[in-house]
């Protein structure tokens, strides 16, 4: 799903950063980037909120080979049986593909999930930024007011005793 190895690689990123981020031991992580073991969807989403959308940029996927109906191997004059032979391998073929496309459309729905979760908290430190800027101005208007009025006490003598 993600190529671990060079995004760290890219980043200068060490194994330990990584299994730090993730609670496992370095030959973990190694088979990992080995392809002997899969990232797992927790490990990948602990991953993903260390790092953001920049560990996207390393999502691979296993290539798409084409296929067809594999009727131009049926030899002219071919009898039913051979043809038939043909169109089953190739709905076996169809129904792998339909399956990985599947898979694929999962993992983007995904994705897609996790982005649009990071975009709303993003919106909302945005908010409670502007929120806090406001109060901070507020707060600038609310000690020169009171400044001005100290300063107007002291000059009238109505803070003495």
């Amino acid at each position: 799903m993600i190529d671990i190895k060079s995004f760290r690689k890219k980043y200068n990123i060490t194994q330990k950063d990584i299994c730090d981020i993730l609670g496992v031991k370095q030959p973990y992580l190694s088979a990992i980037e080995s392809g002997k073991r899969p990232l797992s969807k927790d490990k990948f989403e602990l991953l993903y909120k260390h790092y953001g959308n920049i560990l996207l940029e390393f999502r691979v996927t296993e290539p798409l080979l084409p296929f067809g109906t594999d009727m131009e191997k049926v030899q002219p004059g071919a009898g039913l049986g051979d043809r038939l032979r043909v169109l089953n391998a190739n709905l076996d073929k169809a129904t792998q593909w339909q399956a990985r496309a599947e898979q694929l459309t999962h993992e983007n729905e995904e994705l897609r999930a996790m982005v649009d979760a990071q975009q709303r908290t993003i919106q909302a430190h945005e908010a409670t930024i502007e929120a806090l800027k406001e109060n901070i101005t507020l707060l600038k208007e609310g000690k020169a007011q009171a400044k001005g009025r100290v300063k107007h006490v002291v000059r009238s003598g109505e803070g003495e005793a």
